[in-house]
């Protein structure tokens, strides 16, 4: 997962993200995003990944940062909604905004659950600078 990160491969962090949570058995799935922001949480910190989770902003609280050598990860999840949502939130309270200045890529990822499936339902990024 890590490895899709750091070289933009979007499309293979899409599929591992799946896999991943198609390994969670039902009898333990909540249907709550914190529960899915949990698993992605600590699944990053245990391979390394300079992560922090509920990073608070001026207007409000990043759902993740992922930082990498080049690239910073502006991260927001959403449960029974879309990708597009989640990256729209990001864009409005400007999460990226305290990032800017560390000269490094900017990269917004939007990441949305679905209950019914009790998986990732689509995973979208938006590159600036």
């Amino acid at each position: 997962m890590l490895a899709a990160f750091e070289s933009y491969n979007y499309e293979q962090l899409h599929e591992v993200l799946v896999q991943l949570y198609a390994t969670v058995p039902y009898t333990i799935q909540i249907g709550e995003e914190k529960y899915y922001q949990t698993i992605f949480y600590l699944v990053l910190k245990m391979i390394g990944a300079d992560i922090i989770v509920e990073q608070p902003t001026n207007i409000g609280r990043i759902d993740a940062v992922i930082q990498t050598k080049d690239t910073c990860f502006i991260i927001e999840f959403k449960i029974n909604a879309t990708a597009s949502v989640a990256l729209e939130q990001i864009k409005i309270k400007k999460y990226y905004q305290p990032y800017q200045s560390s000269g490094k890529k900017i990269v917004l990822v939007g990441i949305a659950f679905n209950t019914t499936i009790k998986n990732v339902s689509e995973v979208e990024f938006v590159e600036l600078n």
